[in-house]
């Protein structure tokens, strides 16, 4: 449940950060780095089921389909699991 608010708040952050091209963000005793695009410029919507994933594997996914870039803490080693369909990027 943690890693499901620790994701959609980073997902909430995304929308958020429209004039930051790189954002820290700290959950606990973990750091995540989000470089990449600004967030106006994502378009498109993005499906995707995640059933017992690695956080680590659910962000490659995001990079591969926004083109932003994550480096995550090796202290990040959860699961999540997640159903998106045709969620628009931007959010």
């Amino acid at each position: 449940m943690k890693l499901r608010i620790t994701l959609l708040s980073l997902l909430l952050i995304f929308s958020l950060s429209f004039s930051q091209e790189v954002q820290m963000v700290s959950y606990s005793d973990s750091i995540i780095q989000i470089k990449g695009k600004l967030i106006e410029s994502l378009k498109g919507n993005f499906s995707a089921t995640f059933q017992s994933t690695t956080i680590n594997d659910v962000l490659r996914i995001f990079a591969l389909q926004t083109g932003l870039q994550f480096v995550v803490s090796p202290k990040v080693n959860a699961t999540v699991t997640l159903n998106l369909k045709d969620a628009p990027i931007k959010e």
